[in-house]
């Protein structure tokens, strides 16, 4: 069967959720979507829409002085290829506290980033990671292993300078709510 006559042949599809169980709790996403063949075939293959954004100018200057701090360097995995490194804030930019300094700052690769942001894995004030009971049980492929799983307890690469380690008052707060989703 092809996967054009399986689509021909269905009448509705569940289509995933997006992010995690916490994300989907936090954005009212509690079950997935439901699409008839209808709704699905008139989605537009390309839409666009222009917005306005407030763009936040000191991300540049965050990025440069974290991903300094640590050497070019993720925290967690110690990938080097600039590129894919995020200086991933640990209170975030919308908190007033949340600001642009080292300390509230860690070179994130883009996979631990988004698992950071998104609440899979955690990092608590002693700098050790820690992930989500689920995530930890899962089976998957060697990335969930190898990237993700096989940190778990497992210490960041900090800075070498005490006033460039992540502050752990703030580590500890974002901690609490990790635990908490």
């Amino acid at each position: 069967m092809t996967g054009r006559s399986r689509i021909s042949s269905a009448t509705t599809w569940t289509v995933p959720a997006c992010g995690s169980p916490a994300t989907r709790r936090r954005t009212g996403q509690a079950q997935p979507d439901r699409l008839t063949e209808d709704q699905y075939l008139n989605i537009p293959l390309k839409a666009y829409a222009t917005r306005v954004v407030k763009q936040r100018l000191h991300q540049e200057r965050f990025r440069y002085l974290v991903l300094s701090a640590y050497r070019g360097q993720c925290a967690m995995c110690r990938l080097r290829h600039t590129p894919l490194l995020d200086a991933a804030h640990i209170l975030p930019d919308r908190d007033e506290r949340g600001n642009p300094e080292i300390p509230n700052g860690m070179a994130l690769c883009r996979i631990h980033h988004g698992a950071y942001d998104v609440g899979i894995l955690g990092v608590d004030p002693d700098y050790k990671v820690h992930l989500r009971a689920d995530v930890l049980e899962e089976h998957d492929g060697p990335m969930l292993r190898h990237g993700l799983q096989e940190l778990h307890g497992v210490g960041i690469q900090t800075p070498r300078r005490a006033e460039h380690l992540p502050n752990r008052g703030y580590l500890a707060e974002r901690f609490k709510q990790f635990l908490a989703a």
